[in-house]
């Protein structure tokens, strides 16, 4: 897409807030011990994910010097889980004239540890710098869960340019300040109160399939970015008999590709690639180039879905029930007609070969070809011309897994897990999913 409608975030600049220790300040320089005081602090970490007990790396820049201080982390309900000791940070500013590709280079790193028993999730240093930390290698999880770092690259403008700024970046760093994702926030605030034991992991790790733990992949907020191997290992999963459960709008629409040593997000989108092979151009999965469709993978795309709340259209903010009987509203006591209210900016949809008396869309399974599908809820949305937004289960051949689609990039906001029926229908389906029960309408 060209545009996002972000939720209200930071500014460019990336200014984080955060607690620091310290009791006294002699010449700007804050020392000592304990003191409750919000300074100013931007940075980012060496790598995108870790595993307990790892050796990390924080690179800060604030608003003055601190010395003998420590930076507290905090988990998504904001509670602190450890603290990082420093014995200096200062200002510092971007280094080179492309930060935005090659990095900010910020010096005189922090050097810190994982905690050897924190359980996985994502956890903000300062409140708001992310650490993504995974499961152990022996450790069994529930599900896996996918944290959409691409997307959040892609659209983060410091250091000047994003792949969306004009001049465009072609080449995006993850080690420059790029902000938490908020369409994220939602969910990840609520799983960690659960009863569940999981696996959180970055875009880079579904390269790798040993990092899909579980018997569940979950892919939430607006997961948009994804490379070749990270679709072929998310279909692998499927087509071994595992489950998935969508939680994002305009899924897997741009390929992209990875630097050598992994710190840049690569995407050309279609201008002045350098050359590859064909089936590695950084372009439109939706398009005839790549021949690898996004339904293919997760039943439905942001061209058919389009635009919700930013755009003038004939839905509802949220999804009409079809199947009020379906596993995913069980407890809700819902009809045929009732709305789940969810307020979004981007929606994915499935091929539609028309709509029944009553106006429900139906599904084009001759395009498809899927063993099973169904139609739990829809919207409408618009993009160019008018669009269906389609919540669906469906199997792809008898013997895969499920995936469960609810194709809306702000279903794992805060906003939406403040509402009861979005927080049952997503316990629902990952309880069902887990349990390897038959999620569709009986």
């Amino acid at each position: 897409m060209k545009r996002r409608h972000r939720l209200p975030v930071l500014s460019f600049t990336l200014i984080f807030m955060f607690f620091i220790y310290s009791c006294s300040k002699k010449d700007g320089v804050a020392k000592g011990d304990i003191y409750n005081d919000k300074s100013i602090v931007n940075g980012y970490v060496d790598k995108q994910s870790y595993l307990p007990g790892d050796s990390a790396k924080l690179y800060v820049s604030a608003n003055r010097t601190y010395q003998d201080t420590m930076l507290f982390v905090y988990d998504m309900y904001g509670r602190v889980r450890f603290t990082i000791k420093f014995n200096k940070i200062f200002t510092q500013d971007p280094q080179g004239e492309t930060p935005y590709e090659d990095g900010f280079h910020y010096t005189d790193p922090v050097a810190f540890k994982i905690p050897a028993d924190i359980k996985s999730g994502v956890y903000l240093i300062a409140n708001q710098v992310p650490v993504i930390v995974k499961s152990p290698a022996k450790e069994i999880a529930d599900f896996t869960i996918v944290y959409p770092l691409n997307t959040e690259n892609a659209y983060c403008e410091t250091g000047r340019r994003s792949l969306y700024t004009v001049p465009v970046a072609k080449k995006v760093s993850f080690l420059r300040p790029i902000p938490f994702s908020v369409y994220a926030e939602g969910f990840l605030k609520w799983v960690i109160k659960q009863n569940y034991s999981y696996n959180v992991i970055s875009d880079m790790d579904l390269d790798d399939y040993n990092n899909f733990k579980g018997k569940v992949v979950i892919i939430i907020g607006h997961s948009e970015y994804w490379s070749r191997k990270a679709r072929r290992n998310f279909d692998r999963f499927v087509a071994e008999g595992k489950n998935a459960l969508v939680l994002s709008g305009n899924t897997m629409w741009w390929q992209v590709r990875y630097s050598d040593d992994g710190t840049q997000l690569i995407c050309y989108k279609g201008s002045g690639e350098p050359p590859v092979p064909d089936s590695l151009k950084t372009v439109l999965w939706a398009g005839n180039y790549l021949k690898y469709p996004i339904v293919q993978s997760i039943g439905c795309d942001f061209d058919r879905g389009g635009y919700g709340v930013p755009v003038k259209n004939e839905g509802w903010n949220g999804f009409k029930i079809v199947q009020p009987n379906s596993p995913l509203l069980s407890g809700l006591n819902m009809k045929k007609g009732d709305v789940i209210s969810c307020p979004s900016n981007e929606y994915d949809g499935a091929p539609v070969k028309g709509f029944d008396a009553e106006g429900t869309p139906i599904i084009d399974n001759n395009e498809l070809k899927f063993n099973k599908v169904e139609l739990v809820g829809y919207d409408f949305g618009f993009r160019s011309v008018k669009t269906v937004a389609t919540a669906i289960v469906f199997k792809k051949t008898v013997s895969s897994g499920t995936i469960v689609n609810i194709p809306s990039t702000n279903w794992c906001t805060a906003a939406s897990f403040g509402k009861e029926h979005v927080v049952k229908v997503t316990k629902n389906a990952i309880d069902g999913l887990v349990k390897g029960n038959d999620m569709f309408t009986k």
